[in-house]
């Protein structure tokens, strides 16, 4: 391919990136990688450059997953479905106790 149409493949790349460039025009991406990069530049979408990355600290993962609560879920032999909350096992343990007893 002529170098004025890799010169103008690579502008393509700095805007849209790499692969989109590569698909677009079909061209090797390893190799418009590489001419981008012998230019000094890094691709970008929409015509913005790529910055350098900085650290950012997010804290704890913990803190950013929503709380996992435990459901204990009860399946009849009647197809209905009894779930009891994490914390509540001991009423539903009464409850299920108290209508055994009355469905003798």
């Amino acid at each position: 391919m002529p170098e004025e149409l890799w010169a103008e493949a690579v502008e393509l790349a700095s805007e849209v990136g790499v692969y989109a460039a590569a698909r677009g025009v079909r061209v090797d991406y390893g190799a418009l990688k590489n001419r981008l990069g012998e230019r000094g530049g890094r691709a970008g979408k929409n015509g913005a450059g790529v910055e350098e990355t900085t650290f950012v600290d997010l804290g704890t993962a913990g803190s950013l997953a929503p709380e996992v609560t435990t459901t204990l879920e009860l399946v009849l032999p009647t197809g209905e479905r009894l779930r009891v909350p994490k914390g509540a096992e001991e009423t539903a343990v009464a409850l299920l106790r108290e209508l055994r007893g009355h469905g003798r």
